[in-house]
């Protein structure tokens, strides 16, 4: 698999190429213009189902594509290769299900189909990389350098649920508050918050005239191995991940992150989410 060289054809989108040009760059005549050619996505996020747990309309596969800013009035060549200094996926973890690797005359896109394998995967949830560099296009004229490699982390997937509402409350006290969790469309296992901790301010300062000052908009991911990520969106600072642990048996969350508007004790914060 890693000595194989792959040919394929593809596409960016016109917007996106637009929204990635400098005032110096030139901007690219879509329908007879110079062709700059790369991967649409630098890194993608690749989850692999059980039978029993797969999402409805899913089938364990993800597609990569490639792409020109310009159409042509004849099926145009592409050649990617495998990566081997940055691959780490074992080829029994995948299959590369595209037989015909060109972009039909008059189209921008086409992509490369890959398929997963779960009981392939490492069964401690963590990813593997697969990496693509792309070789070469048929009548091309520039190359984004920016966009001539790509990256998929494949791994196993799971389903995680949460309650319709929590009772929550933080390491540094304060009343309990509510935290209804929203689910994040298309994104497996994730929600999002307006206020994840509450008062927190207000109680870790012990001054009331920060109350309702400081909500912290976060978002909250519960991992395979029933460990939490959170995030933090708040424009006054954000958070990192600092461990967590989801309850399978009564969906209790305690999420644990390091937040940026404290120093010392009071940049962890632990905030513990009761279902109600």
């Amino acid at each position: 698999m890693k000595n194989n060289v792959i040919k394929l054809i593809g596409a960016f989108s016109v917007a996106a190429l637009f929204a990635s040009c400098s005032p110096d760059t030139v901007v690219y005549d879509v329908t007879g213009g110079q062709s700059l050619v790369g991967f649409n996505e630098k890194v993608q996020e690749f989850y692999v189902y059980t039978a029993a747990e797969m999402p409805q309309g899913y089938d364990n596969t993800i597609n990569i594509t490639v792409g020109s800013s310009v159409k042509s009035n004849k099926d145009r060549a592409y050649v990617v290769k495998l990566n081997e200094e940055f691959t780490t996926a074992d080829p029994s973890m995948y299959t590369v299900e595209t037989t015909s690797f060109v972009i039909p005359a008059g189209q921008f896109a086409a992509t490369i189909k890959i398929k997963g394998y779960y009981d392939a995967l490492p069964s401690d949830f963590s990813s593997r990389i697969l990496s693509y560099d792309l070789v070469s296009v048929e009548d091309s004229d520039v190359n984004n350098e920016d966009k001539m490699t790509t990256a998929v982390a494949i791994q196993r997937g799971c389903v995680r649920t949460v309650a319709d509402s929590y009772t929550a409350t933080s390491n540094v006290g304060g009343a309990p508050y509510q935290v209804v969790l929203t689910p994040v469309k298309n994104v497996p296992n994730t929600w999002t918050t307006d206020n994840l901790w509450g008062e927190y301010v207000a109680a870790a300062t012990g001054n009331n005239n920060y109350l309702g000052q400081y909500p912290f908009p976060a978002r909250l991911r519960v991992n395979c191995n029933n460990t939490v990520s959170v995030r933090g969106t708040a424009t006054y600072g954000g958070a990192s991940p600092a461990g967590g642990e989801y309850r399978p048996s009564d969906k209790y969350i305690r999420a644990v992150f390091n937040n940026t508007l404290f120093s010392g004790s009071g940049a962890t914060a632990t905030v513990e989410l009761n279902p109600n």
